[in-house]
């Protein structure tokens, strides 16, 4: 979880500026989990593990003016492949 936490930081540090609501919304959820966390709110990886998993199950995409889910599905227990692609 470490390793996440150091890459998550820094990639996600502006999204306040980032015009794509879904994108601040995820961030800060993952955000607030990562610091429960941290205080010992959430107190395993696991229990951290099991409440980031469906944050990372749908995801949105703007095709013309409605978003539409993309919902992933979990392959090996550790790869993440769509379960709808979409080809432009």
């Amino acid at each position: 979880m470490e390793e996440f936490t150091a890459w998550f930081t820094p990639a996600t540090w502006d999204v306040h500026e980032s015009a794509n609501e879904q994108a601040r919304e995820l961030t800060y959820r993952v955000a607030h989990l990562l610091g429960d966390y941290s205080t010992g709110a959430i107190p395993s990886e696991g229990r951290l593990r099991s409440r980031l998993r469906p944050l990372s199950e749908t995801y949105f995409v703007e095709y013309a003016a409605k978003p539409q889910p993309i919902v992933m599905t979990e392959l090996g227990g550790t790869v993440l492949r769509p379960a709808l692609a979409l080809s432009f």
